[in-house]
């Protein structure tokens, strides 16, 4: 009798556990409630200004979203700066084959939080009305509604990505591959390509857009789905911003490939703070990323 109700109390609390699944509707309309707390934060400062922002149409996924949420909270400690309260520190997450909604989800919570201690801190009392519900969202529409909150966030600013904190992404990404290359058991005997000067922004991220290319060989070779590089080929305007963007693109599927290979609890290590960067130096370490990964030939491991 007491196997039984030991059992019967385990199924129960097993049941219990289970994580709510947390649909992309449900992630849209937090992305929602954000962009209306920036509307706020907007109004508090006298910003009428709207950046016109145009949607980009690809194959996203949530991890690609998480990346924009990232980008959202980078941003806002930016703001937390300009007004004399600290920088925090960017979390990173888990490699995950099949991200799913919650985590973005959760960032959004994040997100939120970080603009009610903002909005304390300016002395801002109003509040935002209870969101609606809405139906048949997708991926691609959670990734431009963060997209559009982050160039918003700019006019808060009055400024937006440098070159120093797009390099200090890149090195980021340099880590998650030699995360890469440790598993695989691959000597490392690359080398930076040499750094070519007066490089622009627009010159960063093509080489960010063939770090792609590259990415994309190594999850055919893994038979991972990854996402295409045409949509992004087509933006025309390239900002620090853009290129800031792309390095969330390319460690978004460096985590699926980590997570392929067993690495789920390889987290990329948080963004540290450099000064004085310029493009010259963020292609050239998006350039170093390429050499690295032209050393792998199989993901077996």
């Amino acid at each position: 009798m007491y196997r039984v109700y030991l059992f019967t109390f385990y199924l129960i609390f097993s049941i219990n556990c289970i994580a709510k699944e947390i649909t992309i509707d449900e992630v849209y309309q937090q992305a929602y409630r954000i962009n209306e707390e920036i509307e706020i934060l907007k109004r508090h400062f006298d910003i009428d200004e709207m950046i016109q922002v145009a949607p980009i149409y690809a194959d996203f996924t949530s991890a690609h979203t998480w990346q924009k949420a990232y980008e959202i909270l980078f941003k806002l400690n930016i703001l937390r700066e300009k007004h004399d309260l600290p920088f925090l520190a960017v979390s990173s997450r888990e490699p995950s084959l099949n991200p799913k909604p919650q985590i973005v989800f959760a960032q959004s919570l994040r997100i939120l939080t970080e603009i009610d201690i903002l909005k304390y801190q300016l002395d801002i009392t109003e509040k935002t009305e209870l969101p609606p519900k809405f139906s048949g969202k997708t991926l691609t529409d959670n990734f431009n509604l963060m997209n559009h909150i982050s160039y918003q966030i700019d006019l808060l600013t009055g400024t937006s990505f440098t070159p120093s904190y797009v390099f200090a992404q890149t090195i980021r990404i340099n880590e998650d591959v030699n995360t890469i290359l440790d598993v695989l058991n691959i000597q490392d005997n690359t080398i930076p390509p040499p750094k070519q000067n007066n490089m622009i922004p627009a010159d960063a991220f093509k080489t960010a857009l063939q770090l792609l290319q590259e990415i994309k060989r190594l999850e055919q070779l893994g038979n991972i789905k990854g996402i295409e590089s045409y949509p992004f080929e087509q933006i025309e305007k390239i900002t620090p911003s853009e290129v800031f963007s792309m390095t969330g693109i390319l460690l978004a599927e460096l985590q699926v490939i980590k997570a392929d290979l067993g690495l789920f609890h390889a987290l990329t290590p948080i963004a540290q703070y450099y000064e004085n960067r310029t493009p010259s130096d963020v292609q050239q370490i998006l350039g170093w990323s390429i050499r690295k990964l032209q050393l792998i030939t199989t993901l077996v491991h």
